[in-house]
């Protein structure tokens, strides 16, 4: 903003041509803005889900978004994809490309929920191969399914699975 104040300063006092030419450019620089808000004011009623989300990812985002601890990290063996489906915060590395935390990487290949929840994870968001994987770890008694949600083809057969699991009381817990 002080740029376009120092303009404004500049042309007071010259030709009224100036003045033209700098209302005229600054007009254009507003305009790519604009048609840019009035292309994303048209697609607001239809929302288009990332890419790397699925059905199930946009009905867990429907049913859990801005309801579970603001302040709660969520643990998934794809971050990014926990944190656009619940809005929650992870801590698996330095930023939120590719996992770098020693402490994640090692939590990905042995996933107790007392080290989960120590580590200040409350949920989990898994997938049908992570549930599978860490199926003995999931057994504990502290560890409550809070939502699961499943899709099967025609057949009955299993296509794709979410859960969202809550660790919280593995906390304190001994198990």
């Amino acid at each position: 903003m002080g740029a376009v104040a120092a303009l404004w300063q500049w042309t007071k006092n010259r030709a009224e041509t100036w003045r033209i030419a700098a209302g005229a450019w600054g007009l254009a620089a507003c305009l790519s803005g604009l048609v840019l808000f009035a292309f994303q004011l048209s697609g607001a009623p239809n929302p288009a889900r990332a890419e790397f989300l699925g059905v199930l990812d946009a009905e867990m985002w429907s049913a859990h978004w801005g309801r579970l601890e603001s302040s709660a990290w969520v643990f998934d063996t794809s971050p990014a994809r926990a944190t656009t489906t619940l809005g929650l915060h992870t801590a698996s590395g330095d930023n939120y490309g590719p996992p770098n935390s020693p402490q994640f990487l090692a939590l990905l290949e042995k996933p107790d929920p007392q080290a989960l929840a120590a580590a200040g994870y409350r949920y989990l968001y898994l997938d049908e191969t992570a549930l599978r994987d860490y199926a003995p770890f999931l057994k504990a008694d502290c560890v409550k399914t809070l939502d699961e949600r499943s899709l099967t083809d025609s057949q009955g057969k299993l296509l794709e699975r979410r859960a969202l699991l809550d660790v919280g009381a593995c906390q304190n817990s001994s198990e």
